[in-house]
């Protein structure tokens, strides 16, 4: 019997009758854009991510408060770097990470003016 039903299930496999359990994956959205948002907590920037997420862009944001930028991230579904982005070359090896990662960063925000206060 089970000869049978395995020689059944590899014939079938074979005419190409059998599908496969996975889902597929869907293609990425061509307008969709890699955003990273500095000082990511800010009220600011929370807003900037939670659009820029809603409209289907990739964002990668810093921030110091590792609870908060925790919650943030996987509420949105963006993803958070700990760091204070006013050390540079900490900042740098974010951008560097997020860029081999993603092949590459469209844009990068500063919402709450976190980097140029007086502007």
């Amino acid at each position: 019997m089970a000869d049978n039903y395995l020689e059944k299930k590899m014939d079938d496999y074979r005419r190409g009758a059998v599908q496969s359990h996975r889902p597929r994956r869907s293609s990425p959205d061509k307008t969709a854009k890699s955003i990273y948002v500095i000082n990511g907590c800010s009220p600011e920037s929370e807003k900037e991510i939670v659009s820029l997420r809603k409209a289907g862009h990739r964002v990668a944001f810093s921030s110091i408060d590792l609870k908060a930028g925790r919650k943030l991230a996987q509420e949105t579904g963006s993803q958070h770097h700990y760091i204070d982005a006013r050390d540079s070359i900490k900042l740098q090896q974010s951008l560097d990470y997020v860029a081999e990662k993603w092949g590459k960063i469209d844009e990068i925000k500063d919402p709450s003016g976190y980097l140029h206060p007086n502007t």
